[in-house]
């Protein structure tokens, strides 16, 4: 999701240099339904460490939060039709990689 938002707000500049992301081949709309299904598969991939019993629950309920918020911002997206949201996103993941390594070492147990 991290790429494709940034693709969907440089998507020119990717065209213009001939770089196959995918929304210069497959389209926008495309692009926003794989971001969406990549950040849904990401609430459960990210509960793996609490599963596995490497986090506690700190970890747990940080990667539940977070990846709601990635979730919402992925909805966001899909539905708007202006560039805002995308680089929202795009920023928001940036912040959800940091933010979930810090409560993963904050509750490794």
């Amino acid at each position: 999701p991290h790429f494709w938002a940034l693709s969907l707000f440089a998507n020119s500049d990717y065209a213009r240099a001939k770089i196959p992301m995918l929304t210069v081949t497959a389209g926008a709309r495309t692009t926003k339904i794989h971001m969406l299904a990549y950040t849904l598969i990401l609430l459960p991939v990210s509960l793996l460490p609490w599963f596995m019993g490497f986090a506690s629950w700190v970890y747990a309920v940080s990667a539940v939060l977070l990846s709601g918020l990635f979730i919402i911002s992925a909805i966001r997206t899909y539905f708007d039709s202006e560039l805002k949201s995308a680089r929202i996103m795009f920023t928001y993941s940036i912040f959800y990689l940091f933010a979930l390594f810090f409560a993963l070492m904050v509750g490794a147990q």
